[in-house]
C-alpha cells in the first residue's frame, strides 16, 4: 500500500516536476515558495504563478502538470498521495474548508493581476505584482510572515510584461519613496503596505479585504537576486 504522505526537501532551483510529467500526487508547501513556469519552443522561459508556505499545489483536473514546478528557495514539500488527498476532501470538513480558502484568495489576487497586466502602466503594475504576493501569502492569515521568494528583475519583467531597466527603475522609484528597502543579502521590504495600494489602485480592496486595518501590518519581505 503506497504511503498517503511522503516529505521531500529541495534545494533552491531543483525541479519537483516538469510539464507533461503524470500526475503521481498533490503537494502541500510545508516551507518555502515555488514557482510555476512554461517554456515556449524557443527556449523561453516564464514564471507564471507561485506557492508559498502553507499552499496546496499541483491540483488539476489534467492526468498530466500543466507547467514546470522547481523550487524558488530552499523549500520541504509534502507529496500527498492521489487516493489519500480524495479521501481528505471527502471525510475532512475543514480540510475542504481550508481549501476552499486558499482558492479563494489564489482567485481574489489573480483577478487583480490579469486587470494590472492588461489596464496599468509600469508602476502600477509592478505595486500591483507586490500586492499579489501579499494577497497569495496572507490568504492563510499570516499578515506578517515573510514571503520568502526570489526573483531576478528579469524574471519580474517577464512575469509582467516589462523589460528589466524598467522594473529597475520603478523598484528605485519606491525605494525614493520609502515604500520599498533593500537589505545587503537582496532582501526587499515592502515598508508602506497602504502607500503601495494606492500605487496598485488597489486601496479600496485591500482595505476591504482587512489589510488596511487600524493596526498596522508589520513589514513584509521578499527577496530579489
Amino acid at each position: 500500500m503506497k504511503k498517503s504522505k511522503a516529505r521531500k526537501q529541495y534545494d533552491a532551483g531543483e525541479k519537483i516536476r516538469l510539464a507533461g510529467d503524470p500526475v503521481d500526487c498533490y503537494f502541500f508547501c510545508e516551507y518555502g515558495s515555488v514557482t510555476f513556469s512554461k517554456t515556449s519552443h524557443l527556449g523561453k522561459r516564464q514564471i507564471i504563478g507561485f506557492a508559498f508556505q502553507e499552499d496546496y499545489f499541483g491540483l488539476t483536473g489534467l492526468p498530466y502538470f500543466p507547467s514546470d514546478l522547481h523550487a524558488n528557495t530552499t523549500t520541504i514539500i509534502q507529496e500527498i498521495n492521489l487516493d489519500h488527498f480524495r479521501h481528505l476532501i471527502d471525510s475532512a470538513p475543514e480540510f475542504r474548508q481550508l481549501l476552499f480558502k486558499q482558492l479563494q484568495s489564489y482567485s481574489d489576487g489573480f483577478t487583480e493581476l490579469i486587470f494590472s497586466l492588461g489596464a496599468k502602466d509600469a508602476i502600477g503594475k509592478i505595486a500591483s505584482f507586490f500586492i499579489y504576493l501579499l494577497m497569495r501569502k496572507h490568504g492563510h492569515g499570516l499578515k506578517e510572515k515573510v514571503i520568502d521568494i526570489q526573483l531576478t528583475r528579469h524574471e519580474i519583467g517577464d512575469f509582467l510584461g516589462l523589460n528589466s531597466a524598467t522594473v529597475s527603475r520603478v523598484i528605485t522609484k519606491f525605494k525614493k519613496l520609502k515604500l520599498v528597502d533593500f537589505s545587503v543579502d537582496g532582501q526587499i521590504q515592502i515598508k508602506d503596505v497602504q502607500r503601495l495600494s494606492e500605487y496598485a489602485d488597489l486601496k479600496m480592496q485591500m482595505d476591504r479585504l482587512g489589510y488596511l486595518d487600524k493596526t498596522p501590518l508589520k513589514s513584509e519581505t521578499s527577496k530579489t537576486r
